[in-house]
């Protein structure tokens, strides 16, 4: 257990709450009270000059919560950057995202190799040499800031923060020394956390290719039979009203990345209709808005009794001609993919109905039991992974999140760690 300070006291600031006695508070807007520091939006950048090379353009979507994120590949010319006066962003500068949520999230930009400017809806943080760049970006990735910022962001659709709100939120101060000391304290422990959660997604992710490499040896077999889904399986459709503000249960269904979300029995039974069922355990659900690999999921718990809203398709094969599980693994594979995307209406895009009527016509391998029940086997193991690694994973991130927000606010004393020697 890490030890307290001696004295605390009220920093006046209520996300932080107390305080050491010997840290201040100041305002993010007065980190850059130096010269060749900064404290303004990114640029406002019209599509239209977006470029495939030049200087690198980044957005909110770059921004991670403690992290960049590579994604998108924007760029400008250098004249367009010397015609709109862009300010220049370099490696080691704060970013903060103003849009999306964490509100306010911050990350520290790496060396990409090229020039950088960012979009109007980013901040760059430039302090001065008081502060510890490392440190400032733990406080704006804790959980107490990320809720206040959420607290006083606007916006009916899409939430965003003013640069002035952002400026005047004051943070946890203490002396240059301790804040480098928290950095590498925080550097250090969430390091090894994150190593963890890196190996329990490294396990996920050789189970789910060696369940597809399974599905596309039964995929190029072309001695296996081929036959239109309708007369292989049972289809349920359970039509509710769709409400957002209705309360949801999350149950067990994972698909290797997110879990699916169905509505308590009482719902059913409160809108007087009886034709709803109840979910089981090794239903294979569709969703019917397909855009996502978690648009196919098998139901692995379902201790609270559930029934499905109007966007899920409920499958289930017939008198074991074909297992839920190889259903799911063909449907996640690249063939199932392209399948459920092929017969899903409009733009492409999230959010596409499928049209389960024109699904049940396509043809697909069936392969003998025998192969199946491998597929059934390898599914298994990756969901108990998946359920052991999801519950684990979310401790840790848990874990770290409260080990952040302690050492940022002075809530535990970090000042005689020490990282033991390798």
């Amino acid at each position: 257990m890490m030890k307290r300070y001696e004295t605390y006291k009220d920093s006046g600031v209520e996300w932080i709450g107390s305080m050491p006695e010997s840290w201040n508070t100041v305002k993010i807007k007065y980190l850059n009270n130096q010269e060749d520091t900064m404290f303004i939006d990114g640029d406002w950048i019209e599509s239209k000059v977006i470029e495939e090379n030049g200087i690198r353009y980044l957005t909110t979507g770059n921004i991670g919560p403690g992290y960049y994120k590579e994604q998108g590949r924007g760029f400008i010319s250098e004249q367009t950057f010397e015609d709109l006066n862009c300010t220049e962003v370099f490696p080691g500068d704060l970013v903060m995202s103003r849009l999306n949520k964490p509100i306010g999230r911050a990350c520290i930009i790496p060396n990409l190799g090229y020039r950088i400017i960012v979009a109007v809806d980013n901040v760059i943080l430039r302090p001065n040499q008081n502060f510890e760049r490392q440190y400032l970006m733990y406080i704006m990735n804790s959980n107490e800031y990320s809720t206040y910022t959420d607290l006083i962001s606007r916006g009916a659709t899409m939430q965003r923060i003013s640069r002035g709100q952002l400026g005047n939120i004051n943070i946890p101060v203490p002396s240059k020394q301790e804040q480098t000391q928290i950095a590498n304290y925080l550097d250090y422990k969430t390091g090894l956390i994150d190593a963890i959660i890196a190996q329990k997604e490294t396990l996920i992710k050789k189970l789910k290719e060696l369940r597809l490499s399974l599905v596309e040896k039964v995929l190029i077999d072309k001695t296996i039979k081929r036959t239109q889904l309708r007369y292989v399986v049972n289809l349920t459709n359970r039509p509710i009203v769709y409400n957002e503000d209705e309360e949801y249960t999350k149950i067990g269904m994972y698909n290797w990345n997110r879990g699916l979300f169905l509505y308590p029995k009482t719902l059913g039974q409160d809108l007087g209709d009886s034709k709803f069922q109840i979910i089981r355990e090794g239903d294979l659900i569709i969703s019917g808005q397909f855009a996502w690999e978690g648009a196919v999921s098998l139901v692995t718990d379902n201790e609270n009794e559930c029934i499905a809203s109007h966007r899920f398709h409920v499958l289930n094969g017939k008198n074991e001609i074909i297992l839920n599980e190889y259903l799911m693994a063909y449907f996640t594979s690249q063939e199932g993919h392209f399948i459920l995307n092929d017969n899903s209406n409009g733009s492409a895009g999230r959010n596409r109905p499928l049209n389960i009527n024109y699904l049940l016509k396509e043809k697909i391998p069936i392969p003998n039991l025998d192969i199946q029940m491998e597929i059934k086997e390898v599914i298994k193991k990756e969901q108990e992974n998946i359920i052991h690694s999801f519950k684990i994973i979310q401790k840790l991130k848990e874990y770290r999140q409260s080990l952040i927000s302690e050492a940022v606010t002075g809530k535990i004393d970090v000042r005689d760690w020490q990282a033991p020697k390798s």
